[in-house]
């Protein structure tokens, strides 16, 4: 699939999916200058609903079978069995769809998310501790994240996600910590780029600092077309999407 600049599945209002089942392939080319009309900068994007409870609410893989799913934050979703070939501007993703595949992400990976994911583990630290790589979750949610450590520094999805990308996703569960705190990442300051991303997760310090809605401690940190929902609380530089940002943009 190409497209002059943007590839878009779903909208504000309208419900799109794509699928790939089996050993099935995907190619995606944003910005590809074999199209009339080209322009660089172009991306894949999930269609956000206007809220986190509204959403397209069929087509999702679920226990290896397509079917019916909750609802999510997104009209759009891009579906793909574990077995599938994800390409994007000629880049190979490797497809994450249990809660397994995503503790086992390399550090410098491209990953893609196939499906919603249903965490079990209740976590002492990061589920993952460093991420520096391209994670594009298709429009697809993670929910039931719970790490609970109220002695826990540098805690999120990742401990430190420094030059990493991270979009199209929906996260939603509880974090207790310390200092250092976000969903995403709980260190940021080496510049990761987060979009079209959010979060209901709550996120909980006893007088914690550095504690944000999605990066605790974040430089060179841009956020756009994202929002958080979640309470975020702690005793100093708390932010609802970041604790500390310098610099950066939202």
């Amino acid at each position: 699939m190409n497209s002059g600049y943007n590839i878009n599945v779903g909208s504000s209002s309208a419900t799109g999916s794509l699928t790939v089942t089996g050993t099935g392939s995907l190619s995606l080319n944003p910005s590809a200058n074999t199209v009339s009309g080209w322009t660089s900068g172009g991306a894949v994007l999930m269609g956000m609903a206007t809220s986190p409870t509204s959403g397209s609410t069929g087509g999702y893989l679920s226990s290896g079978s397509f079917g019916s799913g909750a609802a999510t934050g997104f009209n759009g979703q891009i579906n793909v069995s574990t077995s599938g070939t994800v390409r994007v501007s000629g880049t190979t993703y490797s497809v994450i769809n249990s809660e397994a595949d995503f503790v086992g992400m390399a550090s410098g990976g491209n990953y893609v998310i196939g499906s919603h994911l249903g965490f079990s583990t209740t976590y002492t630290a990061a589920v993952v501790a460093s991420f520096t790589g391209k994670l594009d979750a298709f429009g697809h949610v993670i929910s039931g994240l719970d790490i609970n450590n109220s002695g826990a520094n540098w805690v999120g999805l990742f401990s430190t996600s420094n030059g990493s990308t991270v979009r199209n996703l929906g996260v939603s569960g509880s974090i207790v910590a310390a200092s250092g705190v976000g969903t995403i990442a709980g260190n940021g300051f080496g510049g990761m780029a987060i979009s079209r991303t959010y979060s209901t997760v709550t996120v909980a310090t006893a007088n914690g600092s550095l504690v944000g809605g999605f990066v605790g401690l974040a430089g060179g940190v841009s956020i756009s077309e994202s929002y958080v929902t979640g309470d975020v609380s702690g005793g100093d530089t708390v932010g609802g999407m970041v604790g500390f940002l310098y610099p950066g943009t939202i």
